[in-house]
């Protein structure tokens, strides 16, 4: 194989990455249009935002994450952070699952933060195990969440079952306030306003 091979493979790979993105964000777009919500793509050049939804004066920004496996994985940035402009308020990335096709995706709705504060303690976890040698993991950039119903293994697994109760749960950009399992609440009501460097055009 040569040098060539591996460059036409590697964009064949990014192709493919970047068209699996954009059904996912396609079709988050189509659910939203036809439960009656405004739904508007952020423009291109939006590092943080993929979606603007409003529903009454009820305003909403969706980070949209595609996956034809379980397994979910994002990348810190150089100063720590996983999520640009994270908000309290309003903020939700919206997970597809597409391992079923796109007829039978799941789609769930998860606050950011509570995205993040699994990442936190999923990467918590990882760092403090050993290699199979036995010297210590070095703490990396990937970060990976599991899709599958393994809740009696690891931190990074499970989340098929641990956000059940967000999957289709379109209700929560209506202003609903989800609950964890335990019963306290984890995200409080939709703030109204868009962040200033959200460019969306809306006739």
């Amino acid at each position: 194989m040569t040098a060539s091979d591996v460059e036409r493979g590697n964009a064949r790979g990014y192709g493919l990455s970047v068209q699996r993105g954009n059904a996912g964000e396609h079709l988050v777009m189509a659910h939203l249009l036809a439960r009656g919500f405004q739904a508007f793509h952020a423009d291109r050049g939006n590092p943080a935002f993929d979606i603007s939804v409003v529903d009454g004066d009820r305003h909403s920004l969706i980070r949209v994450k595609t996956t034809t496996s379980d397994s979910l994985v994002w990348s810190r940035k150089k100063d720590g952070s996983t999520f640009l402009e994270i908000r309290p308020n309003g903020d939700f990335c919206a997970i597809v699952d597409l391992r079923n096709g796109v007829a039978a995706a799941s789609i769930y709705i998860v606050p950011t933060p509570v995205v993040q504060d699994a990442l936190i303690e999923a990467r918590r976890y990882w760092n403090a195990g050993v290699k199979r040698d036995g010297s210590k993991r070095k703490d990396g950039t990937g970060q990976r969440l599991l899709l599958n119903k393994r809740t009696d293994r690891h931190a990074y697994e499970g989340f098929q079952t641990k956000w059940a109760h967000f999957r289709d749960n379109w209700d929560l950009l209506r202003g609903s306030t989800p609950t964890d399992r335990a019963g306290i609440s984890t995200y409080p009501e939709a703030e109204a306003s868009p962040p200033a460097r959200l460019q969306v055009l809306a006739r």
